[in-house]
């Protein structure tokens, strides 16, 4: 297979080269050798040598892929095999789809899985563990499975009639929902964040598919590649998500802030993430006006050029949320500081849109730079490739243009419409035009009493129990 760590150096911050390594599909079918990489490797059955050979590529739906061949050269064995890796960009957290299947039509939704996806079925205890990156239904994983399980039931009922009595008991449930007899929920979990599932209201919201974004644990990171196992791990390194900072700055703002002219408050050593040359790892808090302090962590690597940014609001939990909501009139508002934290979500009413908690991860930007960060993210997205690709149906595609042409009418300043952020922990910010907020017509906060479950998924409510045993 490809060394992991290979996978994991292709970032953000070197994207813009991937142009030159991977093709469409089209063309490469063209260049028949001189778009290889061959190299002599070991047969794995015979142990003599053979061929391996690696095409990057791009097919539709999964963007950057690498398919790699081997054909070993001993006439007695002609052993052959090949895989599709994914090779495109690691996204900057962990993603959880979790679909509600009640019909045909959900059986027929495809599904985008990397190598580092787990596909679960919670009500029958299904576990598909990633093995290799394919594009697929949900039908299509559940008769997989059923069929891996039930081709090798005959020998089992020879060596281990109970283990083969409890499996066909199991593959009678497995059957219960191909034939989708009652609802079941299918779990896709991808530490990597490169699979996808079909969402069939795009670009609005889906009532029976939920989408969540995680960090990463060390083991994630280390199985990405994206950091050395801990006997291997250089000193000071620690995993930490790559942030966007999109904030709008003049040109003598820019010109610092390159210079590294900034008030700090933290400089500590730090190796690369990417190549693992040691940098610096800076942090500044930051006063915001009506709001409270912000601490801007960064890194950026002299050698490679990698860079990362991560926002985190400081004190302790609020006791209630906060919804900002901006009627959004002019040119002027476009360009209100805006600060999204992770826990944020985001909606545009008159678009019929919402951004879950997690997307875009955090960032300090304007209300434009918000907008296009929207734009971006839909339009480099699996669900773009499905809707707008050759398979795409013409009521999706229709739909997906007028979206993007409202957005950017609305971006331009030509239509008015209303802002809405929603953070269960208060953490964002939306700058208001006035010494006092409540001065602003344009701009209402509100707060609210977070809900039992924003407070499960949050893990307040852990910290509350911890605490009652602690007093206890």
């Amino acid at each position: 297979g490809i060394n992991a760590e290979y996978m994991g150096l292709i970032t953000d911050s070197n994207l813009a080269s991937m142009t030159d390594i991977f093709h469409p599909i089209g063309e490469q079918v063209e260049v028949t050798e001189e778009g290889m990489i061959s190299t002599e490797s070991v047969c794995p059955v015979c142990e003599e040598n053979g061929i391996t050979r690696m095409m990057l590529t791009l097919i539709p739906h999964f963007k950057e892929i690498i398919v790699s061949s081997f054909e070993c050269d001993n006439p007695d064995c002609g052993e052959r095999n090949s895989c599709v890796q994914f090779g495109g960009v690691v996204q900057p957290h962990g993603v959880i789809y979790e679909l509600s299947v009640r019909s045909t039509e959900d059986f027929n939704r495809q599904i985008v899985r990397s190598e580092n996806c787990t596909i679960t079925i919670p009500e029958i205890e299904l576990e598909v563990p990633g093995h290799k990156g394919e594009i697929t239904t949900v039908e299509g994983v559940l008769t997989v499975a059923y069929e891996n399980l039930q081709s090798d039931q005959p020998v089992r009922r020879h060596l281990d009639p109970p283990l083969a009595e409890k499996i066909d008991t199991f593959l009678e449930k497995l059957n219960s929902c191909i034939r989708i007899e009652q609802p079941f929920t299918v779990k896709v979990v991808d530490s990597s964040g490169n699979s996808f599932v079909q969402n069939l209201f795009a670009p609005h919201p889906d009532p029976q598919l939920h989408v969540t974004y995680y960090e990463r644990s060390i083991e994630d990171m280390i199985k990405l590649g994206l950091m050395a196992p801990p006997e291997e791990a250089p000193e000071h390194v620690a995993p930490k998500p790559a942030l966007d900072y999109n904030t709008r700055r003049t040109l003598e703002e820019e010109r610092k802030v390159d210079e590294g002219q900034v008030t700090l408050g933290y400089t500590l050593p730090e190796n690369c993430y990417a190549c693992k040359r040691p940098g610096f790892f800076k942090m500044a808090v930051v006063d915001l006006p009506h709001f409270k302090d912000t601490v801007i962590m960064s890194f950026k690597c002299d050698d490679c050029g990698f860079h990362s940014t991560e926002i985190k609001s400081g004190g302790e939990i609020p006791p209630y949320g906060t919804k900002m909501t901006l009627r959004i009139t002019n040119k002027e508002d476009m360009s209100r500081d805006l600060l999204k934290s992770h826990t944020c979500s985001v909606s545009i009413p008159e678009l019929e849109f919402e951004l879950s908690e997690g997307s875009l991860g955090s960032m300090f930007t304007t209300v434009e730079g918000l907008l296009d960060q929207i734009k971006t993210q839909l339009s480099s997205a699996h669900m773009t490739e499905f809707v707008l690709g050759d398979s795409g149906q013409t009521d999706y595609k229709n739909k997906f243009k007028l979206f993007f042409d409202r957005l950017e009418a609305m971006k331009s300043g030509n239509i008015p419409f209303t802002l809405i952020l929603e953070d269960p922990l208060s953490h964002s910010y939306l700058q208001a035009l006035a010494d006092n907020v409540e001065d602003d017509p344009q701009l209402v906060i509100e707060k609210f009493t977070r809900t039992d479950q924003q407070e499960d998924d949050l893990g307040i409510t852990q910290l509350k129990e911890m605490e009652t045993e602690v007093s206890s």
